[in-house]
């Protein structure tokens, strides 16, 4: 139902007896996984019996994201923070607390940074609601702040927001035990690991096309690599394009298969056995993921990326660098393999050495996929609803 407010608010019915949930969310990145990902968890409590009410702010145009075919596109206006990781929206304190004084949920699960977010937050805590926040951008490790004092300043003044902002909530939530240890160590408290997790139907090795390779040069002996750019941004493509020509791009055993939003501006579409693919949808991404054979990661800092836990569903081992020993995800030699070094050489020679051993690739990719059935998304659901349980047990305790 439309409102006058400044807010639009939506009620999605009840299926049965359980709680009733009020996601707050405001649109926080040019990230559509996280969208998604947010919709996921909306769809699948629902089907759980969970009542949702959602309310949101209204996103221009060029950032509009589907939340599925019972969700509708916002209506309300937001204007921008200075970061992009963060976005504000009109206080709406007193819509907030005379909606939930009406008809009360048991959780308000906030995915809003800015003044609605707050709002929210306020809102519950005069009500005595408990309510929960989210962490799922990468702006804590977000280095160009760090360049100047200016921007290390004004990171630090973030950082006060930030941990201000999801401390007042019962339960904070963060997609790893890495970003729970870097955020613990930075004040952060009751922060509870929710992992990134995947549609294993959509995901799925059986999507492999053989049609879709043919349109690569690619048949059953060819080495398929997909490479994931993180845009204009991305250290680590010029130097995989340029490893690639300079050492691969004369073999056709070897194909590497580029997705980038900015294709036009980062690659030498030229480079023989070389594929730039514009971003995909899912049905598109699954087939295309599952027609590859290894995924190459880079100097990558999250092991959680949305992309790496796809490519596990689909059969497609990653080959990771990182420095960091304490991620779950991935196992060297066994599901993938992981680079320990922050050299770039490391990784490339790591690369050779898989290229001529095709067999090991394959042997990770069966375990590949039988790892990333453990984030499927039943289980994911199953863990916030047991926080849910906590934060509502709990919550006659705070205040």
């Amino acid at each position: 139902m439309l409102h006058e407010s400044s807010l639009y608010i939506e009620q999605f019915g009840k299926l049965r007896d359980n709680y009733r949930i009020a996601f707050v969310y405001g649109n926080r990145s040019e990230d559509s996984s996280l969208d998604q990902t947010t919709a996921r968890l909306i769809q699948e409590l629902q089907v759980r019996g969970h009542e949702i009410s959602l309310i949101r702010t209204k996103i221009k145009s060029k950032e509009l994201f589907s939340l599925g075919n019972v969700f509708e596109q916002t209506l309300v206006k937001e204007s921008s923070l200075v970061s992009r990781a963060l976005k504000m929206g009109a206080p709406a304190m007193a819509t907030l607390t005379n909606l939930w004084s009406i008809r009360r949920p048991d959780i308000v699960f906030v995915c809003a940074d800015g003044s609605l977010g707050w709002s929210a937050i306020k809102s519950a805590r005069k009500l005595k609601i408990p309510s929960i926040s989210d962490i799922r951008t990468h702006f804590i490790s977000n280095n160009e702040l760090n360049r100047n004092a200016g921007g290390k300043l004004f990171r630090g003044a973030v950082m006060a927001y930030l941990r201000k902002f999801h401390n007042s909530t019962q339960c904070t939530l963060v997609h790893s035990h890495e970003a729970k240890r870097q955020l613990s160590g930075l004040g952060f408290t009751n922060i509870e690991v929710v992992p990134t997790s995947v549609d294993t139907e959509l995901f799925n090795p059986h999507k492999r096309s053989g049609i879709l390779r043919k349109s690569w040069s690619a048949d059953e002996s060819t080495q398929v690599l997909i490479y994931f750019s993180e845009g204009k941004k991305d250290q680590y493509l010029t130097e995989t394009v340029r490893f690639f020509k300079n050492n691969l791009s004369h073999l056709n055993s070897v194909k590497l298969i580029i997705i980038s939003t900015s294709q036009n501006k980062l690659v030498d579409k030229k480079i023989n056995n070389l594929f730039v693919l514009p971003r995909l949808d899912y049905i598109e991404l699954s087939e295309c993921l599952a027609s590859t054979d290894l995924m190459l990661s880079p100097g990558s800092s999250d092991v959680n990326r949305v992309e790496i836990i796809e490519a596990l569903a689909s059969g497609i081992p990653v080959l990771f660098q990182t420095t960091n020993s304490n991620h779950l995800l991935l196992e060297d030699n066994v599901n993938s393999f992981v680079v320990q070094s922050d050299k770039f050489t490391d990784f490339t020679r790591a690369l050779m050495d898989l290229i001529q051993n095709p067999t090991l690739i394959r042997s990770a990719g069966l375990n590949a996929r039988q790892s990333a059935l453990n984030y499927e998304w039943n289980y994911l659901i199953d863990r916030v609803e047991h926080i849910f349980a906590t934060v509502t047990h709990n919550n006659s305790t705070v205040y």
